[in-house]
């Protein structure tokens, strides 16, 4: 990434730390449920599977996607974001919970089913 990319960065991961810290998750996930939440009932999620949030916020499509039994990776830039995602996260389920800048993502090639954001 070169500098105007980084400054770019952090300064999204600034402007959705505060909103995370005030309380912002529950309200993206209403707002995105509404329109997002259908196509998730018609991805093929199955159990094999992996599919890739980008942009996750508080983990919502990630969630869901791994209540299918397909494994889930949620990537966002925010950790407070992250950090609601991982404390609302059920034992058991398959999510990793990834901090990265979505023009940098530490995965490897193909190593993804699905993408959603």
């Amino acid at each position: 990434m070169d500098p105007s990319q980084r400054q770019a960065s952090a300064r999204t991961s600034r402007t959705f730390d505060a909103l995370a810290s005030d309380g912002w998750g529950p309200e993206m996930e209403r707002d995105h449920l509404r329109t997002a939440g259908a196509l998730l009932h018609r991805l093929p999620l199955e159990q094999g599977r992996i599919f890739l949030d980008l942009g996750c916020g508080n983990g919502w499509a990630a969630h869901r996607a791994a209540s299918t039994g397909a494994g889930a990776i949620g990537v966002d830039l925010s950790r407070p974001l992250l950090v609601e995602a991982r404390d609302r996260q059920v034992p058991g389920d398959p999510v990793i919970w990834v901090q990265a800048d979505l023009q940098a993502l530490p995965l490897a090639d193909e190593s993804v089913d699905l993408a959603f954001s």
